[in-house]
């Protein structure tokens, strides 16, 4: 999927370079465009990236040789002001070139301005989140130490009340007052009867 999406960005690349008018921009684009092919791996789109490649900037420098040329010849035939004019020429393309080059190596700084200020943006937000899910631990483990002794203190008096046997023997003869009362009930009932 990577390969291809490289050779779909080479293609808009080439168009890209395709609708620019001025002939430097072109080879300009062109050459970019050389850094973008490299990096592509399938020897079998390799190939044809690369004639693509070598089309497009062989296609791109003689439109600029023909506009060059084609400057020259309007121009008068002396050859100091033909010298000088292709000097003109190749310092305005080189200014052209440069000016590109500023260009784009200002956008590069921008983006990289702007995803620095993103990133940081990010990681202030994940710090805050992190000191508060943080302070919810710490707030949990304390709470946790606090009914861990809570616990341990009503075990010790559940441990007292299981060990103490007085409250058994209490129960037994709390049972056997019971049970004598309501024989006793039960006798003066029956001797009532029978006088």
């Amino acid at each position: 999927m990577m390969g291809y999406t490289k050779r779909i960005d080479f293609l808009k690349g080439v168009i890209n370079a395709m609708k620019l008018s001025n002939p430097v921009e072109r080879v300009v684009a062109a050459q970019l465009l050389s850094k973008n092919s490299a990096s592509i791996n399938n020897s079998a789109s390799t190939n044809i990236t690369t004639q693509i490649h070598q089309k497009t900037v062989a296609k791109y420098n003689q439109e600029l040789r023909a506009e060059l040329f084609h400057s020259n010849k309007d121009a008068n035939k002396d050859g100091v002001r033909q010298r000088l004019l292709n000097s003109n020429i190749q310092d305005e393309d080189l200014d052209a070139i440069l000016k590109y080059n500023r260009n784009i190596q200002e956008k590069i700084a921008e983006n990289m301005l702007s995803m620095t200020g993103t990133m940081k943006e990010h990681a202030l937000a994940a710090n805050a989140i992190i000191k508060k899910d943080i302070g919810k631990l710490e707030m949990s483990d304390k709470l946790t130490d606090v009914n861990a002794i809570k616990l341990k203190k009503e075990s010790l008096k559940l441990e007292e009340h299981t060990k103490s046997k007085w409250r058994c023997w209490v129960w037994i003869m709390i049972a056997f007052v019971l049970v004598v009362f309501f024989n006793m009930v039960l006798f003066m009932k029956m001797a009532r009867k029978k006088f």
